[in-house]
C-alpha cells in the first residue's frame, strides 16, 4: 500500500519539477561536452567547479538586477478573488513599506464585497445589505494602489506569467498571483436529481451567495413549510435563523433539517446545545440521504437505505456540497502546475506557494480546514511572503505558515449562539479596542469558565456567545470605517429592540457635541478618553492660563471643590463664564475637566436654533447622554446665549414657540441637583440670558481683557515655549533686546482689542516681501512628494514674520 504524502512534500516536488524542466537543457549540453571528452575530466574537474561556482554568482546577480528594475517600474500583484482572505490580502499588501507601491488588482466577478459568516444573519433581517456586503471601491478607498476588476479569472499560465479572464481575450501579467476565489477547477459531481428543474421553477433554492440570500428574503413571507438539505454550520445557522423568522411555521413543525450526520467535525459542546436549542424551536431533525427533488418536496431514505419516504414542502434550501457552484467557469491552473492540484484544492509549501510566485489560500488550498479565520490567518502571511519575494528579502525573512484555532461559533437565531473559545486566543479573537468593561467582563468570564471546566476551552452559550460571536465578527470587517459604521447600526438597533438605552447611549455621541473626551463611537473615527485619572493631577489648574490673580485663586477654589464633590458624591455646582471672546473660557473648562477626572464636551448654542422642532429631541438626547457618563460629565456650551437668552414675558413676540420650547427643555434638565454632569455656560454678556437660567447657577466669573502684566505673562509664556525653545535641528533663535522693554507692549501698534488679537501695524517692506514669499514657499510645496526645504528666514524679522504668521493663520 502506497504511503500518502503530505500537501508541502507535493508542493515541493512541484517546485522541483519546474526548476528542473527551466534548467533541463543546459544540463544535458553539459553531459553532452563532459562525455566527448574523458580523459581529460580529471585536469579539468577544478575548473569546473570553478566556473559553475562563477556561473552560479553571475545567474544571482542576473535575477537581482531584474528584480531591481521590476522594483522601479512597480511590480503587478494580481489577486484571483475578493473574498475573506483576498481583499484581507490585497488590503494588507497596501499598507507593506515597499519602495515602489506595486500595482495590486482585484478580480473578482461581484461588484460588492460579501462577509459569508454574516450571510444567514441577513437573509433573517438581523444585518442590512451595507453592513454585509459594502461596494469594493468603498472598502478601497482605505488601501491606495489597489484596483478593483470586475471579471472572473480562467487560467493561470505560470510559464508565461499571464492570468486568463472569462469575458476577455487580454491576458494579464503578474510578477506574483495569489489564488483565492474558491476550490479550483475539477470533475463535476453528480447532481441531485430534480435539482437543476426544482431551481429553474422556484421550488428549490441554494443558500450560498448574496443573491440566493436575497432570493430567500423575497420568498420568506410566502413560505408555510421548508426543508433544508445539509446539516452541517450552514444548515444549523439557517434552519434557527428560519425558526425565529417565522415561528409560527417552526411551532407547526414545518421546518425540517436533512442530513447524514449532525454538524460533522463541529465541537461536543456545540453540537449538544446546537440539538437542545433546535428542539425547542420545533425543529424537525431526520437523518438520512435525500435522493431526490420533485415539485412537491422531496424524497429521503435512512442511512441504511431500508426505506424511502417522501416529504412535502413548499420550499427546499440546498446548503453544503449538495448547492452547484455560483459560477461554472472554475479557476484552472495550467501545467505544470495542475499536478498539485487534487479535488479542487492546491498542495502548498509552508510559505503558502503552490510554485515560485503562485501564492494560495483560503478554499483553493489543500491541508488546512476551509474557514473564514483561517483564511484571514493565511492572508497575513501571504501578504509578507508577496512583499519578501518581490523586495528580494532573504529567505530566513519569510514566515511559515501555521494554523491557529481561535474557536467556533454558532449563530442560532440573532440573540443565541453556541461557542467554543480558545482562553490562551481571547485576546486574538476580541478586538484590541474593546472598551474596558466588555474587556473586563469578557476576561474574567472565560478565565473562570476555563477554571471550572478545567481544560483550555471555555464552553459558551446563550446570550453571551451571541455577543462575543457579534464582537469576533466586527473586528474582521474589512476597512474602518466600515468596521466603526456597522458597530454604530448594531449599537442603535439594539437599544431600539431593548427600550433601555442606558447601556447603549454611552457610546454614542449626540449630534449636537462638537467635542468631547469620552470614550464614543464618532462618525468617522473612534474616539479615547486621553484624561488623567482622577486623583493624579500632574499640574496645577490654572498653570497654562493666564488670569487675574483674584480670578486665579476662586477659579482654584473652584475646582477643588469639584475634586471633593466627584469624591463624596455630592451634587455638582453650576458655573457661569462671561467675558470678551478669546479670554480663555473654554481653555479653562478643558483644563477643568483634565484635572478634576471628569469627561468634557464641547457644543456651541449656535447650533441649536438651526434645528427648529427637532430642537427639543436633541437636547433631550444631548442630557440623557450626559446623565449616563460613569466618570461625570463638564458639559460646556459656548455661545450659550443664542439659545438660553431672554425673551420671555410681556414681550412675547421677541421668542418664537420653538425656541421657547428649546428654554423649557433646558430648565427642566438643570432644575434638580446633580452627581452626573456640571453645567458650564460661557457668553459674552451676561445680562442677556434668561432669569431661569441665571437662577440654575451657582457660580459667575467673569473673565476680562488681561492687562498689561497678564501681557507680560503671556509673552514670556510664548517665548519659552515657542521661541527660546532649541528647534529639532538645535538651532535657537536670537531675540532683540528691545523686546524685553516694557514700553514696547504699550505701543499703539501692540493692544489687545475687542477679540483678543494683538492688532499689528500695516505690514510693509521687507516684512510684507517675506510674507508673500512664504505664501508662495506653502504653494510650492502642497502634496510635493519630494523632500521639503526648510524655509529661510533672517534673525531681524524672525519674531515679526511668528506674530504675522500667527495674525493670518499660516501656520
Amino acid at each position: 500500500m502506497e504511503a500518502p504524502i503530505s500537501c508541502s512534500a507535493k508542493a515541493a516536488a512541484v517546485c522541483g519539477h519546474v526548476a528542473r524542466t527551466q534548467t533541463g537543457s543546459a544540463s544535458s549540453t553539459g553531459s553532452l561536452r563532459s562525455s566527448s571528452r574523458p580523459s581529460k575530466l580529471g585536469r579539468a574537474s577544478a575548473a569546473g567547479v570553478l566556473a559553475g561556482f562563477a556561473l552560479g554568482w553571475k545567474g544571482k546577480a542576473r535575477r537581482r538586477h531584474r528584480f531591481t528594475l521590476q522594483a522601479q517600474k512597480g511590480d503587478s500583484i494580481l489577486v484571483l478573488g475578493g473574498g475573506i482572505g483576498g481583499l484581507t490580502l490585497a488590503m494588507r499588501l497596501a499598507q507593506m513599506p515597499w519602495r515602489t507601491k506595486p500595482q495590486v488588482k482585484l478580480i473578482d466577478p461581484k461588484e460588492r464585497y460579501v462577509f459569508l459568516p454574516l450571510l444567514i444573519d441577513y437573509a433573517t433581517g438581523v444585518v442590512e445589505l451595507d453592513e454585509l456586503a459594502p461596494l469594493f471601491d468603498e472598502l478601497l478607498q482605505e488601501a491606495p494602489g489597489v484596483q478593483h476588476i470586475q471579471g472572473v479569472a480562467s487560467e493561470v499560465d505560470w510559464r508565461r506569467r499571464e492570468v486568463g479572464l472569462c469575458t476577455d481575450e487580454a491576458k494579464l501579467d503578474f510578477d506574483a498571483v495569489v489564488l483565492a476565489s474558491g476550490s479550483l477547477r475539477m470533475k463535476p459531481g453528480e447532481e441531485l436529481p430534480g435539482l437543476s428543474r426544482a431551481l429553474s421553477d422556484g421550488k428549490a433554492l441554494c443558500f450560498r451567495s448574496l443573491s440566493d440570500a436575497d432570493a430567500l428574503r423575497a420568498r420568506l413571507p410566502f413560505v408555510s413549510s421548508v426543508a433544508i438539505i445539509g446539516a452541517g454550520y450552514v444548515g444549523v445557522e439557517l434552519a434557527a435563523g428560519l425558526a425565529e423568522v417565522l415561528p409560527d411555521v417552526a411551532a407547526a413543525g414545518q421546518i425540517s433539517l436533512f442530513g447524514s450526520r449532525f454538524l460533522p467535525g463541529c465541537e461536543e459542546a456545540n453540537q449538544a446545545r446546537s440539538a437542545e436549542l433546535l428542539e425547542k424551536q420545533g425543529i424537525i431533525r431526520k437523518t438520512g440521504r435525500v435522493i431526490s427533488i420533485d415539485d412537491d418536496g422531496l424524497t429521503w431514505s435512512s442511512l441504511s437505505g431500508d426505506s424511502r419516504e417522501h416529504h412535502a414542502c413548499d420550499l427546499v434550501i440546498v446548503t453544503g456540497a449538495l448547492a452547484p457552484p455560483e459560477y461554472k467557469d472554475m479557476l484552472q491552473l495550467k501545467a505544470p502546475l495542475e499536478d498539485s492540484v487534487d479535488q479542487g484544492r492546491a498542495a502548498v509549501d509552508e510559505y503558502l506557494r503552490v510554485a515560485p510566485g503562485v501564492f494560495c489560500l483560503g478554499d483553493a488550498s489543500a491541508g488546512t480546514p476551509a474557514t473564514g479565520q483561517i483564511a484571514m490567518q493565511q492572508a497575513e502571511v501571504a501578504a509578507w511572503n508577496i512583499y519578501a519575494q518581490l523586495s528580494c528579502l532573504p529567505r530566513v525573512a519569510w514566515r511559515r505558515f501555521k494554523p491557529s484555532a481561535l474557536g467556533e461559533f454558532i449563530a442560532l437565531g440573532s440573540t443565541e449562539a453556541a461557542g467554543v473559545v480558545e482562553a490562551s486566543q481571547m485576546a486574538n479573537l476580541l478586538p484590541p479596542a474593546l472598551p474596558p468593561g466588555i474587556a473586563r467582563l469578557a476576561s474574567s468570564a472565560t478565565a473562570a469558565a476555563s477554571e471550572i471546566q478545567g481544560s483550555t476551552k471555555v464552553d459558551i452559550g446563550g446570550k453571551p456567545a451571541s455577543l462575543l460571536r457579534r464582537l469576533a465578527y466586527l473586528y474582521r470587517l474589512p476597512g474602518l470605517r466600515h468596521r466603526l459604521q456597522v458597530a454604530e447600526n448594531w449599537l442603535r438597533r439594539s437599544s431600539r429592540a431593548s427600550g433601555d438605552i442606558s447601556a447603549n447611549v454611552r457610546l454614542m455621541r449626540p449630534p449636537l457635541v462638537r467635542e468631547t473626551s469620552a470614550w464614543t463611537f464618532g462618525r468617522d473615527r473612534l474616539r479615547l478618553s486621553g484624561l488623567v485619572p482622577f486623583g493624579q493631577q500632574k499640574k496645577e489648574v490654572m498653570e497654562k492660563i493666564v488670569l487675574e490673580e483674584d480670578l486665579s485663586e476662586r477659579l482654584n477654589w473652584t475646582t477643588n471643590s469639584l475634586v471633593n464633590a466627584k469624591k463624596n458624591g455630592t451634587p455638582f455646582r453650576h458655573l457661569l463664564l462671561h467675558g470678551p471672546p478669546g479670554t480663555g473660557k473654554t481653555l479653562f473648562a478643558r483644563t477643568l475637566a483634565r484635572q478634576s477626572g471628569l469627561d468634557y464636551a464641547i457644543m456651541s448654542g449656535g447650533d441649536v436654533g438651526p434645528l427648529g422642532k427637532d430642537a427639543v429631541h436633541e437636547l433631550n438626547k444631548l442630557f440623557q447622554w450626559a446623565n449616563n457618563s460613569r466618570k461625570g460629565l463638564i458639559l460646556f456650551i459656548d455661545e450659550a446665549d443664542a439659545f438660553l437668552r431672554t425673551g420671555r414675558g410681556s414681550d412675547t413676540s421677541a421668542m418664537s414657540e420653538e425656541a421657547r420650547n428649546t428654554l423649557s427643555a433646558f430648565l427642566h434638565h438643570t432644575g434638580t441637583e446633580s452627581d452626573k454632569f456640571v453645567v458650564v455656560l460661557a457668553t459674552n454678556i451676561r445680562e442677556i440670558l434668561d432669569k431661569a437660567v441665571l437662577d440654575r447657577i451657582d457660580e459667575s466669573f467673569e473673565f476680562p481683557l488681561p492687562s498689561l502684566k497678564e501681557r507680560q505673562r503671556m509673552l514670556s509664556m510664548f517665548m519659552e515655549e515657542h521661541i527660546h525653545k532649541p528647534t529639532k535641528r538645535g538651532k535657537v533663535i536670537q531675540v532683540d533686546d528691545v523686546l524685553k522693554d516694557d514700553a514696547w507692549l504699550e505701543q499703539d501698534g501692540f493692544k489687545e482689542g475687542q477679540t483678543n488679537e494683538i492688532q499689528l501695524p500695516t505690514i510693509t517692506g521687507k516684512l510684507l516681501e517675506k510674507v508673500i514669499e512664504y505664501l508662495y514657499f506653502k504653494y510650492k510645496y502642497t502634496d510635493a512628494k519630494v523632500p521639503i526645504p526648510e524655509f529661510p528666514i533672517d534673525d531681524d524679522v524672525v519674531l515679526d514674520l511668528l506674530l504675522v504668521a500667527n495674525y493670518l493663520n499660516l501656520y
